[in-house]
């Protein structure tokens, strides 16, 4: 049973690194966008 947990989780982690590593990329390149056309528009 807990052989089988921690498989579970070292499966899970990597999905769950690359999800955050996603939203935080995503964060950035918004922050990026949103500065860039402040500019443009400035």
């Amino acid at each position: 049973m807990i052989w089988l947990t921690l498989v579970l989780c070292l499966q899970l982690f990597p999905l769950l690194n690359f999800k955050m590593v996603l939203t935080q990329m995503a964060n950035n390149w918004m922050k990026f966008l949103c500065s860039l056309s402040g500019e443009v528009s400035l």
